[in-house]
């Protein structure tokens, strides 16, 4: 048997089924500090606008401790910005996605007058508009909202920009208004996200912006509620090392500190935070804690190495790693608008987010909510630090570019991708973190009379964000412009729901008293009863859309779309002051007799009829944006996923030889009903630079285990036989530019250089290979970046996709207690045993026999043919990976389903 582990990545998922939890007992639910109004965001349901639905507590399971979530967040969106930057920027805004729209031709046209002098440029418009961030209240409090609502802990606030050559990119009386504005909520008892700092790279003159938010906020201890700490001190993400050791020490000894790793690369050094990161990401890394965090972008100006969103190849497609990439592979379009870009799945987005659940770490990083912005640069200008790929024309671009190549979450209607991403974090976030166990109704007659003392008791409570109706004036950053928003009329506050054998109730309370049943789109109650009946946006049914009456109203019933049938227009209510309620007969929502499981919202003052956006803009909604509130009488009993491994490091593979075993120990926390094992196809292959494989021409030198030459002409060759391959090796700034050759066919410049030392990078990387053997050459040239001091080359190693044999694999499997040690554990009875046939590798397979209880166990592999699987390295203290009866660092992937109790 052959076995290679590397220090790395664990892996196991488990799947669960845990409803076992009293109904009577609420505490999962309530919140205990009454105090604060608790909007509880983490039971709501929703479907989003692509089916996809937002998990509950039968799929995620209860909340998890020491998890969270930071999102990058820009403060530049104010007019200040616009006028004090360089001379040429101006007062207007620029939006390439329009530009792009009215004339085709300007993307290869630098002087066509759409582009003007003017810089940054908007990829494209935001739901919101364009807002001014030192004046929009109304902006400040819908971010907030729809973070925090979604799980969101911390902003973690833009200024990689900002030193005392470019002040502008700091603006303290945004920062000062953001502060006050998220105070205030605090103050009424809602929930805003703390905020942190993204400041300058090391060794990039990051002191002046440490010192310049130390003494305008930390210093004066202001808004302090809003710090976000990590370790007991706010947490800084900058360049401490930039700091006078003596002169500075009260601000190094103030904070928590994290380095901000500038590439989409691993970190490799302790401390070291990513930003962003190219899929599959690995962990940020502590002394003591092997995945502290991991970055998870929408999309990266990322080719083989850091490069413009508005690369092209040859031929004109755009190759930057977009909303789309995933599998290796960009979609590639001549056109960066084109509707053929499946930008809104978010498939880019997608495989991170599930890197990092199956890594696990305590902090997730995600770019971006609301960067928007990005400078235009002539196409023949494109900074070295940046691999220089052809680019259109009309202007070159970084950081954002249009809806596909852009990175922002904050909703937009621009590119089809409306808030799919938002609804898709979310997804992640309960994934991660769990949930609360939502509360269960007890039925309770209601008579409709306006007393309302007989909805005291009745549970659970629906509450709603207050003061967040729609209520805006303030100017765009758009010229003359001003966006007014005077909707807001009823401001939700508390919502109930009971029954009986004949009618579902429902009680609403605003804020203020309710305004007259004449009124349009006047307290409009939707309800969801059943997925398979018509319906529009989910909503099966409406109340008060038309024939409102003092004492009774309309139930219309969906035909699918915006289109309504009246079911009964004698509907009983009562209004009083604030609160309102109203009974519908069950037969009539199409409700048989017992327990009810449904789902409602409110709103009030729709403009837009048949909208949905129209729950996130104007009037108001309960809950928010397009979450339900689900009323259920029985707790459903469904598996929910918890992971129970982490990912750390480099995956390898291990060989087995027929009949021999490969273990794994791991701890159930509940009792399960099944398990399921995933054997992974063997990944990257590492061949070392000093393997024989490896073929040197011309003059090399070798030190610190790389090989290395600055000598034109000189080359390296690997032969392999795969399916992709890469070359790792070093960025510094005395790299040049090389000529990579594959079979024989030069298909790229690399040019290697870096502002700093950074080792062991992807320098170039192509997958989606014909399966068969390859020779891949790189050549040293004399050719270097403007701002490069030398030649040099490096190699630290090759990787490659190997061929992997099809075809079925089978093993038996035993299950056995845990007793302290693998040798005392298998010398007992086991526990289950089973065989699977005809496994297939890369797919979940069913130990079906695996029923246990909660406890310890360990999972024993037999193979009956040779088998070729990776293994992923751990140092998780749950899990623990024996091949052939010796402790490895590793595991496989397993999972299971918890019963319920």
């Amino acid at each position: 048997m052959s076995s290679k582990i590397l220090i790395g990545i664990v892996s196991i998922i488990m799947l669960v089924l845990l409803a076992g939890c009293n109904g009577e007992n609420v505490e999962d639910y309530r919140m205990m500090d009454e105090t604060k109004w608790d909007t509880y965001s983490d039971t709501w349901a929703c479907v989003d606008e692509l089916g996809r639905t937002v998990p509950g507590y039968e799929e995620v399971g209860p909340r998890r401790e020491d998890r969270y979530v930071g999102i990058f967040y820009h403060l530049w969106h104010h007019n200040t910005f616009y006028l004090n930057g360089a001379g040429a920027w101006g007062k207007q805004t620029s939006d390439v996605t329009r530009i792009l729209r009215e004339d085709p031709s300007a993307l290869d046209n630098y002087k066509s007058p759409l582009w003007r002098s003017t810089t940054p440029f908007y990829w494209g418009k935001p739901i919101f508009g364009y807002y001014d961030l030192q004046y929009d209240d109304y902006v400040l409090r819908k971010h907030a909202q729809m973070l925090s609502d979604i799980g969101v802990d911390v902003l973690v606030i833009d200024l990689t920009n900002f030193t005392e050559e470019t002040p502008f990119f700091y603006d303290y009386e945004s920062l000062m208004h953001l502060c006050k504005v998220f105070t205030d909520i605090r103050e009424d008892g809602g929930k805003t996200p703390q905020f942190t700092w993204l400041l300058r790279w090391n060794n990039l003159g990051g002191d002046y912006g440490i010192r310049q938010l130390y003494n305008d906020i930390y210093s004066k201890n202001l808004y302090s509620d809003l710090w976000f700490m990590w370790e007991g001190k706010p947490l800084l993400i900058g360049d401490k090392s930039s700091l006078d050791p003596v002169k500075d020490k009260e601000i190094i000894d103030f904070f928590t500190w994290r380095s901000a790793h500038p590439e989409y690369t691993a970190p490799d050094e302790e401390n070291d935070w990513a930003w962003n990161s190219i899929y599959p990401q690995y962990p940020a890394y502590t002394s003591t804690n092997d995945r502290e965090e991991v970055a998870v972008g929408t999309a990266q100006n990322w080719t083989h190495g850091l490069a413009f969103f508005s690369s092209r190849d040859e031929e004109g497609n755009f190759i930057a790693r977009g909303r789309s990439y995933h599998n290796g592979k960009q979609p590639l379009f001549k056109d960066p608008i084109s509707s053929e870009y499946p930008s809104k799945y978010g498939h880019n987005f997608q495989e991170g987010l599930d890197r990092a659940l199956e890594i696990d770490p305590n902090f997730i990083f995600i770019t971006a909510w609301n960067e928007w912005i990005g400078g235009r640069f002539n196409p023949n200008e494109v900074p070295s630090w940046a691999i220089q790929h052809n680019q259109p024309a009309g202007g070159a671009f970084c950081d954002g570019y249009t809806p596909e190549f852009s990175r922002d979450i904050e909703p937009t209607l621009d590119g089809d991708l409306g808030d799919n991403f938002y609804y898709q974090l979310a997804i992640a976030i309960r994934k991660y973190k769990g949930v609360r166990r939502p509360e269960i109704g007890k039925p309770k007659p209601i008579i409709i009379d306006g007393n309302f003392d007989d909805w005291k008791d009745v549970r659970p409570e629906f509450r709603d964000d207050m003061n967040d109706k729609a209520i805006r004036n303030a100017k765009s950053l758009e010229k003359n412009v001003t966006y007014v928003n005077d909707t807001g009329r009823n401001d939700f506050k508390l919502m109930k729901v009971s029954t009986d054998k004949d009618n579902v109730y429902f009680y609403v309370e605003t804020v203020d008293h309710i305004t007259s049943y004449t009124d349009k789109n006047w307290m409009l109650l939707f309800i969801k009863t059943d997925d398979d009946k018509p319906n529009w946006q989910g909503y099966n049914f409406v109340v008060n859309r038309v024939d409102v009456k003092e004492n009774t109203t309309t139930l219309e019933k969906s035909l699918g779309n915006w289109q309504w049938e009246t079911v009964a227009s004698d509907i009983r209510y009562v209004v009083s002051g604030n609160k309102m309620e109203l009974a519908i007969p069950r037969k009539q929502l199409g409700l048989k007799s017992g327990k009810i499981d449904i789902q409602f919202k409110w709103h009030d003052n729709m403009q837009n009829v048949g909208d949905v956006y129209e729950f996130m803009l104007n009037g108001d909604a309960a809950p928010n944006n397009r979450f339900n509130y689900r009323y259920m009488e029985e707790a459903e009993k469904s598996s929910f996923t918890r992971n129970l491994y982490t990912i750390a490091g480099v995956e390898d593979s291990i060989t087995l030889k027929k009949g021999e075993k490969i273990a794994i120990r791991f701890e159930a926390e509940y009792d399960i009903d099944g398990m399921e094992i995933f054997l992974s196809p063997p990944g990257w292959e590492s061949v070392d630079n000093s393997s024989s494989k490896i073929r040197y021409e011309g003059t090399w030198g070798q030190a610190e285990e790389v090989h290395f030459s600055n000598i034109a002409g000189s080359s390296v060759t690997f032969v392999f036989t795969g399916t992709g391959v890469r070359w790792i090796g070093d960025k510094a700034p005395d790299r040049g530019i090389v000529e990579v050759y594959l079979d024989g066919k030069l298909v790229e410049e690399v040019d290697t250089y870096g502002t700093q030392l950074l080792k062991k990078q992807v320098l170039y990387e192509i997958t989606g290979l014909e399966n068969k053997e390859h020779e891949l050459r790189i050549v040293v040239t004399d050719n270097m970046g403007k701002d490069s001091v030398g030649t040099y080359q490096s190699v630290d190693c090759f990787e490659y996709l190997p061929s992997t044999k099809s075809g079925k694999q089978g093993f038996e499997y035993r299950l056995y207690k845990w007793r302290n040690s693998y040798k005392s554990s298998i010398s007992k009875w086991a526990v289950k045993k089973g065989t699977v046939k005809n496994a297939e590798l890369g797919k979940w397979l069913s130990l079906e026999k695996a029923k246990l209880e909660k406890g310890e166990y360990v999972l024993v592999i037999e193979t009956k043919s040779d088998l070729s699987i990776n293994a992923y390295g751990s140092n998780y203290d749950n899990v623990t990976l024996f091949v052939g009866g010796k402790e490895e660092n590793g595991c496989l992937k397993i999972r299971a389903r918890y019963k319920s109790a």
